[in-house]
């Protein structure tokens, strides 16, 4: 599922993403969000970031984790119009709302990073 969206985000904005993904998991609400949260911060990084862009994806029985980086000069919430809800309610809202946690670095770059854990499914 998610080389697939990843593949997607690509051939849509003709940009490369390098990828690596480890383990496997079945459709779930839970796993549906963490797909739309990793599609819309990968699609920031390609449209505000700079390159390389990379996503890290790793799914185990108890844990979904991202994390998308890319070379840009970052960004804090404060410098996002109040407007823009792509962060917002795409990545955070998303994830909070199942159970998981967001954080946004900026060192060299900006790196978002989700982790939801998932129990038993």
């Amino acid at each position: 599922m998610v080389k697939e969206k990843i593949s997607q985000i690509e051939d849509s904005y003709r940009k490369h993403v390098e990828l690596i993904v480890v383990g496997d998991c079945k459709p779930c609400d839970k796993v549906n969000n963490f797909i739309g949260a990793l599609s819309e911060a990968t699609i920031n990084a390609i449209k505000h970031g700079a390159d390389p862009i990379s996503v890290y994806v790793e799914i185990n029985a108890n844990i979904l984790e991202f994390f998308v980086r890319d070379r840009g000069q970052g960004f804090t919430m404060g410098m996002i119009d109040s407007r823009r809800l792509g962060v917002r309610k795409s990545i955070i809202k998303r994830i909070e709302n199942v159970g998981g946690t967001v954080t946004i670095k900026n060192n060299n770059g900006c790196e978002v990073n989700v982790i939801l854990p998932v129990g038993k499914r």
